[in-house]
This record gives C-alpha cells, structure tokens and sequence, in this order.
C-alpha cells in the first residue's frame, strides 16, 4: 500500500515523496492545498498547480521552470525572491502579492519568515544596553489581530483590525521590566 511506503520512507522531498506515493505531477496538485508546505530547492518543472494555494509555504529557491502556474496563488508563499519562475507556463495568470514589502531606511535588519515580512531596529539606552523592536508589515486590507494575550487574573483583549494602507506593527508588546 502507497500509504505505508510514504510513511517508511526516509526521503524528505516534496519531489521524492509525490513519486513514491505514485502521484502525478501533472494532475495531482491541481487546485492542491499547499500551504505551509517546505519546497525550498526543490525543482517542481512539470508540476501542474493550476490554482493551487501556496499561501504560508516556503518556495525560496524553488525552481518552477516548466510548471503550470496557471492561477496558483502565492500572494502569501514565503521566499518568492529567491525562486526561479523562467518559462513557467500561465505565470502571468498566477497570483502574487500586489504590493511589495518595502525596504525601509529606518531598518537595521528585515526578511520574511513563516509568519511574513517584517523588519527590526535597535536602540541603545542607557550606556551600553541595546534594545531590539520587531515590526510586522502589514499590506493594506489584510486583516491580523491586535491587543494584549490574557493574563492572569486579567481577559483577554485581542481584536480583529485592518490597515487600509500599508502599515508596521509591534511583532509583539513592550513589558516594563
């Protein structure tokens, strides 16, 4: 049975993985649910994800050459600078993220990780002891939630909001020591 060759297996490629499970690649991923997938290197020519969701998956370094990208949505996908589109068909028709994370002067470090974009700066008080703030970018319309986690004794108050423009928020609140 493919289930138990799949679950004894040693092998941790995407690539590898659909092969051994006898999938094809040309048809089992079309409208496939991949998010938060880890394709990172992988080469995926040949794959059809004809409107298959990549939102939260890492694709850095992934070669697409030769896939069908034909409706896939990577608005959210991680790493898309760093992988390879060249001769993918249907990229035009592919879904990416409509405004780019912008680099900000202000910054001394920023990426994108399993949750998204973000960016850092630090601050020296006190003499010599530094102070490092993370900020998450937020693109304008999406939604995330905000306001302080329960403690104990106190209810939490997290809400929905959104940003009508592109915005930075605190990655996570200042304690008073």
């Amino acid at each position: 049975m493919k289930v138990r060759e799949v679950f004894d297996s040693k092998v941790e490629t995407f690539v590898e993985l659909v092969y051994i499970a006898g999938l094809s690649p040309g048809m089992s991923f079309r409208y496939g649910d991949l998010r938060g997938g880890d394709f990172r290197g992988e080469n995926l020519g040949g794959f059809d994800f004809t409107c298959a969701d990549f939102a939260g998956a890492n694709v850095a370094g992934t070669i697409f050459t030769g896939a069908i990208l034909k409706g896939a949505d990577f608005s959210k996908s991680i790493g898309l600078e760093e992988a390879i589109f060249d001769k993918a068909w249907a990229i035009e028709e592919a879904i990416f993220p409509t405004e780019k994370y912008p680099p900000s002067s202000w910054a001394d470090d920023s990426g994108t990780d399993e949750v998204g974009p973000w960016a850092s700066f630090s601050l020296t008080i006190t003499g010599s002891t530094t102070v490092t703030q993370r900020l998450r970018w937020i693109p304008p319309g999406q939604d995330f939630r905000m306001g302080s986690p329960p403690r104990t004794g106190t209810v939490a108050s997290k809400m929905k909001a959104s940003a009508s423009q592109s915005v930075f928020v605190q990655d996570f609140g200042c304690l008073k020591p």
